[in-house]
């Protein structure tokens, strides 16, 4: 009876290991291992309130409408295999236009973007020591 039990033991914990590998391997040719997204972290520290977000990556484009409401910080996900660029605009209420600098992504990667009242930043920039892009008024 002993026996039996041990046997059963080791032969279920080789069925479950088994399962486990099967699944793994089987994940991963799916394409659903690791994460096919880049989290884009947008923080408004200026007193404006922009109305839209377009995102531009190398996989989509996406437009974001945000109420008066909306809670900072804004998370994006946004679509992207391997390596690519995004870019990130804000149309404010008067029609001025912010747009911060091209940026280098992975899938995976989770960045933040900044809104000053000088312009629009991402973190990494503004690290670096760059000034924000300034924003743009529309023509009268």
């Amino acid at each position: 009876m002993k026996r039996l039990a041990i046997a059963l033991g080791v032969g279920s914990g080789f069925l479950c290991g088994a399962l486990t590998v099967v699944g793994i391997v089987g994940y991963q040719r799916l394409g659903l291992s690791g994460a096919p997204w880049v989290l884009i972290e947008v923080r408004n520290d200026s007193a404006a309130v922009p109305v839209a977000i377009r995102v531009e990556s190398d996989e989509a484009i996406l437009d974001v409408r945000l109420s008066e409401a909306a809670e900072a910080p804004l998370l994006i996900p946004v679509y992207q295999r391997g390596e690519g660029a995004y870019r990130i605009e804000y149309r404010m209420a008067d029609g001025s236009v912010c747009s911060s600098g091209s940026g280098y992504v992975e899938a995976g990667y989770r960045v933040v973007e900044r809104l000053t009242d000088e312009g629009a930043i991402s973190a990494v920039a503004a690290e670096l020591g760059q000034r924000p892009d300034p924003c743009v008024k529309p023509a009268p």
